[in-house]
């Protein structure tokens, strides 16, 4: 798994902890309040009995209802802005919760680019290294057609060296044999190019 899921999960899990103790204590204000308004008109009542039993206490029990309706009612004032508190945590937690989102988007949304940033350089990478590769190749093969051809200009030079090397020689055979057979003549077309040939 990876790291942003793992940091999702953990997100979840402290907003899911945090939602069931909202929960908790909303449900334990609600009890509270419950219990706190069915005993005053359980002392209501109370007090009606007792108007009705003592004329002569009537202020009194006025009095008492009143002073805790009052408290009643300023308590639950609290309750109700420490419920609004609790709501406003709540939902600045669901703010949080949804920039942590949109933070681990932005983040995959990253990493997915630098791995295809990855994947491009080694696609280029590959083929600079083929590049590379048949470039080797070409030079071999130039090498070895370059040495193939340095043998063939030897053996061509060899084989011309040869050839003038005899030349020569008839070329002197021949001389001899005219001087020895009749005077210098002209020399004949063949025998110019032999002896150009054998310069």
């Amino acid at each position: 798994m990876s790291t942003a899921g793992k940091v999702l999960i953990i997100l979840i899990v402290l907003f899911s902890i945090v939602l069931v103790i909202l929960m908790a204590a909303d449900a334990q204000l609600h009890n509270q309040r419950a219990i706190q308004l069915h005993d005053a008109i359980k002392r209501q009542k109370d007090f009606q009995k007792q108007v009705d039993q003592e004329k002569a206490k009537i202020d009194k029990a006025k009095f008492d209802t009143a002073r805790e309706q009052e408290a009643a009612t300023r308590e639950m004032i609290l309750l109700d802005q420490r419920l609004t508190s609790l709501e406003r945590t709540l939902s600045s937690l669901r703010e949080d919760l949804s920039r942590y989102q949109i933070d681990l988007k932005r983040l995959d949304t990253i990493i997915s680019a630098n791995s295809r940033s990855r994947e491009f350089r080694a696609q280029e990478l590959a083929a600079v290294n083929k590049s590379i590769d048949d470039s080797r190749k070409l030079v071999t093969q130039v090498k070895k057609f370059n040495g193939e051809l340095r043998l063939e200009v030897e053996r061509m030079r060899d084989e011309f060296q040869s050839t003038l090397a005899q030349n020569k020689q008839l070329v002197e055979k021949l001389k001899k044999f005219e001087g020895t057979t009749k005077p210098p003549a002209k020399p004949t077309s063949t025998a110019l190019n032999v002896d150009r040939a054998a310069r």
